[in-house]
């Protein structure tokens, strides 16, 4: 009988050890996962930033070539 309930007992808190080291790992994902999906949506808005700054040049370039008035020949 105390076999039984060495193995019984030891086999419980073995099972509750790794089930909330489990756990443990599950909430570290999870958290991470937030993490990295905050981080995305900073980047994705720098992106934007950035991607609008680009066209504003461009802009400002074409209106510089548009505008350029070439010297009347001699």
């Amino acid at each position: 009988m105390a076999t039984f309930a060495d193995f019984f007992f030891d086999g419980l808190i073995m099972d509750w050890i790794v089930q909330s080291r489990i756990n443990k790992s599950l909430n570290h994902v999870r958290n991470m996962a937030s993490d990295v999906s905050h981080i995305l949506g900073k980047l994705r808005q720098e992106l934007q930033m950035v991607e609008n700054r680009l066209a504003e040049g461009y802009k400002k370039k074409q209106a510089i070539i548009e505008g350029y008035k070439f010297p009347k020949p001699i």
